[in-house]
């Protein structure tokens, strides 16, 4: 069972995977249609964007869905691990938000 003191391997770790995805998915669209990420997001429509922006084009947003199926996937549902997923939901969001800002910041 998950406790509050596991929540600092936890957090680091959803945090590079989401980062990693979103990462890997801009490259392949970048391969594969031969233009950026985000005019292939503008072009679609709109039922495509709602679908892919929590699934790989928004980390932050990326956040809350790939929390979820980490945490979960982790150990059984149980109702007084709800308040402890928010908390990770809430300090992956943050590490994420911080971690793309300092790389899109320096990292050309």
């Amino acid at each position: 069972m998950l406790s509050l003191l596991v929540l600092y391997k936890i957090v680091p770790i959803i945090t590079i995977i989401i980062i990693g995805v979103s990462k890997v998915a801009e490259g392949l669209f970048e391969h594969f249609y031969g233009k950026d990420i985000e005019i292939w997001y503008d072009n679609q429509h709109k039922i495509i964007q709602t679908i892919s922006k929590p699934l790989f084009y928004c980390p932050l947003c990326m956040s809350s869905v790939w929390t979820f199926t980490i945490f979960w996937s982790l150990q059984k549902f149980d109702i007084l691990l709800v308040p402890i997923w928010i908390c990770t939901t809430f300090a992956v969001a943050f590490t994420t938000n911080l971690t793309t800002s300092i790389i899109n910041k320096y990292v050309p």
